[in-house]
């Protein structure tokens, strides 16, 4: 029996799914369910009663969830004892990420390190279209960057040796539009789109990530330009135009009919990849190290 196991049992039991969980915990359903099948069998009780898609707790496995809290309550107490030491100064932690990345991404990021090391004082830092990449890279200031591939490859000859690098994540964006926005709904129903006389919200639309799958296209001859995706987002709910969204930013929206996908032949998905660069001349090695290690 693990504390990530009853972390995993007691997020089930309270949001009463295996998926409902898996999004609350940044894992797959797959494990999520094998975590609870491990713990079942390894203190010989079951847990859950399966009905359908709904789990419900079992007589033995509420007291057993109980017991759990108690558990977890505990350990999580024991790891915030070093930032209540009294003197204890908390270490500075800098991650800087590019402002193209979905949100979900830096929660997970933030929960991870608040989790493990929650002496580190956390300091997240937007990059935005107009940063300098180069003195970033030669500056190097930071403990972990976050960045498309594309802005790795143009600037990789800044990057010293104390910088390392891997894939972190890979993001599809989709063609966004509100219920509110009638222009490009109306002329897809007439099968065409009219895009001179549609606005497009867009964000960096004229590079693109050579590693994705396809280049990010401006259609429209009307543009509002931003430098991030929440304000891209706001602008879209509210009817303002279209335009490429990230697929786990929109996924609420499109749940509830706020937001609407095109999907014409001139209106393809792309999708960009995200390095995490981690530097090992950083204030926390170990919290990067371990960052480096893990399945984020």
């Amino acid at each position: 029996m693990k504390l990530e196991q009853l972390r995993v049992f007691k997020a089930v039991a309270e949001y009463g799914s295996v998926r409902n969980a898996s999004v609350r915990l940044y894992k797959s359903a797959p494990s999520v369910s094998a975590a609870i099948k491990s713990l079942e069998d390894s203190i010989g009780i079951q847990l859950f009663s399966r009905d359908g898609y709904r789990l419900s707790l079992t007589g033995e496995g509420t007291t057993f969830l109980a017991e759990a809290k108690k558990l977890l309550e505990s350990a999580d107490a024991l790891k915030r004892f070093p930032a209540k030491i009294p003197g204890e100064t908390k270490m500075e932690y800098e991650i800087v990420y590019d402002a193209s990345l979905s949100r979900f991404q830096i929660l997970k990021l933030a929960d991870f390190l608040d989790f493990n090391f929650p002496q580190l004082a956390l300091t997240f830092t937007t990059l935005h279209p107009q940063s300098d990449m180069y003195d970033l890279f030669s500056k190097s200031i930071w403990d972990l960057a976050i960045l498309p591939l594309s802005k790795v490859i143009s600037n990789r000859q800044a990057l010293p040796n104390e910088l390392v690098m891997r894939t972190f994540s890979k993001e599809r964006f989709y063609a966004m539009c509100s219920s509110a926005y009638q222009g490009v709904l109306k002329s897809e129903k007439e099968n065409k789109l009219d895009f001179e006389n549609e606005t497009q919200i867009v964000f960096e639309e004229n590079s693109y990530d050579p590693e994705g799958d396809d280049e990010k296209p401006i259609l429209s001859r009307k543009t509002i330009s931003v430098n991030d995706m929440e304000t891209k987002l706001n602008l879209i709910v509210k009817g303002k135009g279209w335009g490429f969204l990230p697929a786990d930013l929109v996924s609420n929206d499109v749940s509830k009919n706020t937001l609407l996908r095109l999907e014409s032949g001139e209106l393809k998905s792309y999708a960009i990849n995200y390095y995490l660069i981690m530097n090992q001349n950083g204030n926390s090695c170990d919290a990067s190290r371990k960052i480096w290690k893990s399945k984020l």
